[in-house]
């Protein structure tokens, strides 16, 4: 997340608070990309540390704001004097994203961050940055994601990934109904497939060497139409879902999920984005 921190922090927020915030930073939890008012300010507050490296820290950090053209990956955050306690509670705990089952997504999101050059992401969830919530099923969803939206004071940092199961094109499932609840929740976020399950967008490269055994099935899945693939049961086709899901060896790239078509591209590309604004 990138923070926008106010100068007025240095100055008049809680001392161990904004002792927290900039370890945060300074383990790059968090972007930040501070202007020459809030630099200076930061690098006086320095000075009154008992401990090195903080005011280098920041001088760095300014100096990288000034020369860097790229915009930051995650969504902005104004943080105040006044909420600064809360603040930094909310941005000390990993960020929650709620799935269906959390071992076949988790794997599924590690494959598929690597693929589209997400490191970012990766790490994150390897550093438990970013949390893999364990719904137990779609009917529980909208209650587990209420649960876990208690942890966060202001900086909601919480989203939720579900299956659509729709069979065709605009079939509308009690899925829709859950979505609904969930979007509904106070600062939740939340994509729900547009085709049937997550299933539906693994690369027939990734079948092929998870389920070495059943070469002809994931031919018969290659050769269907894009159309087919994304209403298809997949694991009523495949029969039995490997563990993992994807092979530790295998490493995908973009232009394996390109065979799934440019809107299931641009989908995934949209799930990582509300990743990173959660991060």
């Amino acid at each position: 997340m990138h923070l926008d921190i106010k100068p007025e922090v240095f100055v008049q927020g809680d001392k161990m608070a904004v002792v927290k915030l900039l370890e945060l930073l300074m383990l790059e939890r968090h972007e930040w990309r501070p202007d020459s008012q809030t630099a200076a300010s930061a690098a006086r507050f320095a000075d009154t540390l008992p401990f090195d490296g903080v005011k280098v820290f920041v001088e760095t950090a300014f100096t990288e704001a000034t020369n860097t053209v790229a915009g930051p990956s995650g969504r902005r955050a104004a943080i105040t004097a006044a909420e600064l306690k809360d603040l930094v509670a909310d941005l000390s705990r990993p960020a929650v994203l709620v799935v269906e089952d959390e071992i076949s997504e988790e794997c599924f999101l590690l494959a598929l961050a690597q693929a589209f050059g997400e490191q970012r992401i990766v790490h994150a969830i390897r550093a438990d940055w970013l949390t893999i919530g364990h719904a137990g099923g779609k009917d529980r969803m909208p209650q587990f994601v209420e649960r876990r939206r208690r942890q966060f004071a202001i900086l909601v940092r919480l989203a939720a990934l579900m299956d659509s199961d729709r069979k065709k094109a605009g079939h509308r499932t009690r899925n829709d109904t859950y979505a609904e609840k969930i979007r509904a929740i106070d600062g939740v976020e939340l994509h729900l497939w547009n085709c049937r399950e997550m299933e539906n967008y693994i690369p027939c490269r990734a079948w092929e060497e998870s389920l070495p055994t059943r070469l002809p099935k994931v031919d018969a899945l290659r050769n269907k139409s894009i159309e087919e693939r994304r209403y298809l049961d997949v694991k009523k086709h495949l029969g039995d879902m490997p563990k993992p899901l994807i092979a530790e060896h295998t490493r995908l790239t973009e232009e394996d999920f390109a065979e799934l078509g440019p809107e299931a591209v641009a989908e995934l590309r949209d799930l990582l984005a509300m990743i990173h604004r959660i991060l």
